[in-house]
Formats: structure tokens, C-alpha cells, sequence
């Protein structure tokens, strides 16, 4: 039988809630409250429906402390729409959020939860717990997948979650599996980590001088106190101290989850496989590279440790099927995956043709109509390390470097597809930052809509560019022209000065948390390369054509990596992106479905 013995189900219902909470019945704005979902220490949780839509919903109420800070609404807004932009398969989807009578709301799918051994487990917490406090080791492997497939998608769009644990991992039931979904991602930044921190410690304080006696079930309290205390449990120890939480911090909480899962226990010296008879010793390396004290030498991106937790799953012939009917129904998690890997390394040779003897830079228009061009820049072959230096200042462990050779120049765009370029081929403009002008570039934009615009661009080739295609540029050749012969973390031949804060040499040449300002901008705004390519790092991500896999070691030529995966490789960095996203060698992915307001991307002409 399934481990997971699964039926559709409903949120279960929480004791009576106390009079400060909205009552059955109460409206709050559009909404009118159904019940009380749950209650934490960042707010109270409802089943509310639509009263014009009759659609339900789960909404989520932020402390009203929120509201009374000096700046907390400019916060909300800026907060709640990276939140909004977070669309992963893994994520709990926020597609609204506002304030109304002094709260403010977020709006979220409900988790239905599953029904395991008699019981309902609406969360990662609610499992273990209906497990006796541990969950065996395959299983957990396979929830883990979904889980670090998830954050490792958020952290390459500069969002760190900052209070992950057990009780923010909701539980989707489908089919004869389950699928996870980490919820309240950024809540902890959007209340403020310091405020956050300081009601967890006091929580603490008062938690140890209840001595063992635990908080009653019925008090109005109780969840919300249960909620501080797990928060404080799995913070990082620079968390602690009060310093910047980053992607790192996320990777502990990770390792102590796993900790707490495998062994039923918290934190203690023996190692789980101590504790925990026929444990796979590799959790117990797994556990302790995420655990490190000092995070510089903890794991270093969620790529790395996904990659060793699918090595756990799939350490038997039986095991894969254990784990991965956790998750059945799930994307398959964006991750490294060698298996499906085809590098083409075979160098072919460059054709006899006139404009290889182009120079870097040369440019190149396409009329698109109506007086509206695409102006393109040449690309010659060549040569270049790809990925990044251990020492490079926010770097990534799957950014390997290795050797690459360019063996055929290209053709690529000067700047992303603009929404003006977008109109004039396609007749719509599908983005959200209108606003932002027709020379910013189209976002919201999926795959299939991008191969659209590729065939309409098609049409339109010079008779110069017979026998070429337009199409995405391969990750290889991303990198390749984002340098245009740099070897430095940014493109200007200029180091990265800063991970999340502003830095001035990325200033020069992007867009991004620090000074876009929450929105897209016009193409051209800021410095070209030196081959005269615009906006390559910030402004928006740009697709790739590959698929999101581990890099080959050695030498290849032309890579061109071909998944069975559905995630893609999107590159750059994007307005919302903290400094260390915005590098040369930055490498995140989407479902190739995803139309985001931070995804755009940019035209290549070759073969």
C-alpha cells in the first residue's frame, strides 16, 4: 500500500476560535468568512468565498501590527507582488493580496490535504506527526525533492523564504499521491525579519517558563505560540544574531528538517544514522553540509543538495517507486538531471560564407513593418570559460566551470524583444508593465508565445540570412555574448560588490531590486557590452533554449542540452532580482508555461 493512503479532503477544522478572530459570516471586503483555517504567528488563516464571483478561497490575514508601522504599507505592496510572481509548481500560489479595514490580506489556493492513517495531514507537520514523529527515509527523499525544487526556483529569482519549516509545507492530495507545496514564501521579510525575530525570542522566554507543562489545544493562543517557537527552532544561527538571512539560511532549515524528520528527535550530537537503524549514511553528510555553523561552508546553492537527495531516492530499484509516489502528478522537480543529458560535442566545421568575416558587434536590422526594427548584433565564434570561480562574490554550486568553444557565429538581439517589436509581429501585447513604455521589454510571455514570435520573425529574414533560423539562443551561447570576453562576475569587466544590497558596478549596466523601482524599463537605458548587446543582466530573465541540467566537465563545443525534463534555462537576472542574481553566470529555469512579469526573452539568427 502507499505510504500515503490518500483521499481529497478539506482543511480541518481548528477548536473555536477566540473572539479577536473574524467570526462565520463576517465580510471583509469582496469576501465573506466560511471559517477559520488555522492561526500562527504571522496571522490567521480562512476559508472565505468570492460574493461575486462565488468562488472560495484561502486568505490570509497579516498581524495588525503590520499597518501601524512607519512604512509598512510601501513594504506590503512591494513584498506581496514578488510574492505574486512566484509561480512554481511547489510553491503555494499568492494571486492577490490588498488591505481592507486596516488589515492586510493575502490570497492563496487552499491546500485540500490527505488522509493518512485515519487522520487529516493538511501539513509536512501534520505528516510526521500522524507518523509517530518520523517519516521513513524514501518517502522523505521524494518530499524533499518537491520541496528544494521549489526553493531552489525561488532563490534563483532573489527570494529567500526566511522562515521555512514542517508546519509551511502544505499538502495537495492528487490522484493516488500527494503533491508539496512550500507556503508563506517572503512572509518574513514582508512583517520584517527583526520584528519577527524579537516575538519569537520573547516566545521562548515565556515558552521556558512554562517548564513542561504544554500549551492547552483550546487556548487562543496556542497556535500562534506553537507557530514563534517553530520559527525560532529553525532559524539559522546568523538569524539568530539578528544578521541578513540569504539562500543559505533556507539550506539550514532544510538540513534540520531533514534531521528532525529521519530521527523523531531535535537537534543532538549523534549523527541520524545513529539514531535511526539501517539509515542511509549519506543523510548523514547530507544533513551536516546544510547544518554548518558558519554559512560559508554550508552547501552552497539548493541545486547541489537536490541533486544529492534524488541520489537518496533512487538508491534501490524499489525506492524510486516509494518516493516518487509521494509526488505523483508533480512537474518533475528542475534539477540536475544527467540522465536525459545530450551534449553535442562534435566540432563542425564553419561554412565558406561571407559573413564570418564579420567582426563582433557589426549590426543588422530586420524591418518588422511600419517602421518597426529589430536591430541585431553579430556574434563571431570562438572560445570561453563558462561558469564562475569558486571566489566569485555570490556565486552558485552549479555554476562549474568548463570549457566551451563557439564553433558558428550568430546573430543576436541588441536588447530583449521589446513590447512594440512584440505588437507589430504578434497583434497583442500581453504584458503587465504597460506602463513602462513600448521599448520596455514584453514579459508575460510563454514559451509557445515566444515560438510565435519566432515564426512570424521568420518570414521576415533578409534574403542575407537564408538557410539561418530565428530562434532562442542556447544557454552556451547566452553566456558566450553576455561576456563578450569578460571573465568577471559582471559584464562591464567590473567585480560584484554586493549579494543583496546596491552595488554600483551593476548599476551601470542593470535593472534590479535596488533601482527598478518594482517595474521594467526601457531597453538602451543603460551600458552596452562590449559587443553593443543592451540589458543582458537585469531588467528581465531571458529564455534559453536548453534544458536545466548539470554541466558536462571538460571540453565541448556548441552544448545544447536536450531534457526530458519540462524546465528550461532562463538567464540574466531580472528588476526584482537582489545583485547577486544579476551575474554573468547566473543560471536559473521556469516551466516552459510560466508567463511571469520578470521573463522575457531575446532573439538569436543562426543555425
Amino acid at each position: 500500500m502507499d505510504p500515503l493512503d490518500v483521499e481529497r479532503t478539506v482543511m480541518r477544522d481548528t477548536p473555536a476560535p477566540p473572539q479577536s478572530v473574524l467570526q462565520p459570516g463576517a465580510v471583509l471586503g469582496q469576501y465573506c468568512i466560511i471559517r477559520l483555517l488555522g492561526r500562527g504567528g504571522m496571522g490567521e488563516v480562512y476559508e472565505a468565498e468570492h460574493r461575486v464571483l462565488g468562488r472560495r478561497f484561502a486568505i490570509k490575514l497579516l498581524p495588525q501590527e503590520l499597518v501601524q508601522r512607519s512604512g509598512s504599507m510601501e513594504r506590503f505592496e512591494r513584498e506581496a507582488r514578488v510574492m505574486a510572481n512566484l509561480e512554481h509548481p511547489h510553491i503555494v500560489r499568492v494571486d492577490d493580496f490588498g488591505e481592507t479595514e486596516g488589515r492586510c490580506w493575502l490570497r492563496m489556493e487552499m491546500a485540500s490535504g490527505v488522509k493518512v492513517q485515519g487522520s487529516v495531514a493538511v501539513t509536512l507537520q501534520d505528516l510526521a506527526a500522524a507518523y509517530g514523529g518520523r517519516i521513513e527515509q524514501r518517502l522523505l527523499a521524494g518530499i524533499l525533492e518537491q520541496v528544494l525544487s521549489g526553493l531552489a526556483y525561488a532563490h534563483g529569482r532573489g527570494v529567500v523564504h526566511r522562515d521555512l519549516k514542517p508546519s509551511n509545507i502544505l499538502i495537495w492530495a492528487d490522484g493516488e499521491g500527494a503533491i508539496f507545496k512550500i507556503a508563506d514564501f517572503g512572509l518574513a521579510r514582508l512583517v520584517g525579519e527583526d520584528w519577527l525575530r524579537s516575538r519569537a525570542e520573547l516566545t521562548v522566554r515565556a515558552s521556558m517558563s512554562l517548564g513542561g507543562q504544554p500549551t492547552a489545544a483550546g487556548d487562543s493562543e496556542g497556535s500562534s505560540t506553537r507557530s514563534l517557537l517553530g520559527t525560532y527552532e529553525y532559524m539559522s544561527p546568523e538569524q539568530k544574531r539578528g544578521e541578513e538571512a540569504d539562500a543559505r539560511s533556507d539550506i539550514f532549515a532544510v538540513g534540520l528538517m531533514a534531521y528532525r524528520l529521519l530521527t523523531g528527535r531535535g537537534l543532538g550530537v549523534k549523527r541520524p544514522s545513529e539514531i535511526v537503524k539501517d539509515l542511509d549514511p549519506r543523510w548523514d553528510a547530507l544533513v551536516i553540509g546544510a547544518m554548518e555553523e558558519d554559512r560559508v561552508e554550508r552547501t552552497g546553492s539548493c541545486a547541489e543538495l537536490l541533486e544529492a537527495v534524488k541520489a537518496l531516492a533512487v538508491e534501490d530499484p524499489g525506492s524510486r517507486k516509494e518516493s516518487s509516489e509521494a509526488g505523483r502528478g508533480a512537474a518533475a522537480p528542475p534539477g540536475p538531471q544527467q540522465e536525459s543529458v545530450q551534449v553535442v560535442t562534435e566540432r563542425r566545421p564553419a561554412p565558406a560564407s561571407p559573413v564570418e568575416s564579420r567582426k563582433a558587434g557589426d549590426p543588422m536590422s530586420i524591418d518588422l513593418g511600419d517602421g518597426v526594427k529589430l536591430d541585431l548584433v553579430w556574434i563571431p565564434p570562438g572560445e570561453f570559460v563558462m561558469g564562475s570561480p569558486q571566489e566569485e562574490l555570490g556565486r552558485s554550486g552549479d555554476e562549474i566551470q568548463h570549457l566551451v568553444t563557439i564553433t558558428l557565429g550568430f546573430w543576436m538581439g541588441k536588447f530583449p524583444v521589446t513590447q512594440r517589436q512584440y505588437q507589430q509581429l504578434i497583434g497583442e501585447n500581453p504584458s503587465q508593465f504597460k506602463d513602462a513604455g513600448p521599448d520596455a521589454p514584453v514579459e508575460s510571455v510563454g514559451w509557445n508565445q515566444a515560438k510565435a514570435f519566432f515564426d512570424c520573425l521568420q518570414a521576415r529574414l533578409p534574403p542575407t540570412m537564408n538557410g539561418l533560423t530565428a530562434r532562442l539562443p542556447t544557454e552556451a551561447e547566452w553566456e558566450y555574448a553576455c561576456r563578450a570576453g569578460t571573465t568577471t562576475a559582471l559584464n562591464n569587466g567590473k567585480p560584484l560588490t554586493s549579494t543583496t544590497g546596491r552595488c554600483p558596478n551593476l548599476d551601470e549596466v542593470a535593472w534590479y531590486d535596488e533601482n527598478g523601482d518594482g517595474t521594467t524599463h526601457s531597453v538602451l537605458l543603460k551600458k552596452r557590452n562590449a559587443w553593443g548587446l543592451h540589458d543582458m543582466l537585469g531588467n528581465v530573465w531571458e529564455r534559453c533554449e536548453d534544458g536545466y541540467e548539470t554541466y558536462p566537465s571538460g571540453f565541448v563545443a556548441d552544448p545544447k542540452r536536450i531534457s526530458s525534463g519540462s524546465v528550461r534555462v532562463i538567464r540574466g537576472g531580472c528588476w526584482l532580482s537582489y545583485a547577486k542574481f544579476c551575474r554573468s553566470a547566473i543560471r536559473s529555469w521556469c516551466d516552459p508555461a510560466c508567463r511571469l512579469s520578470d521573463l522575457g526573452f531575446r532573439v538569436v539568427v543562426g543555425r
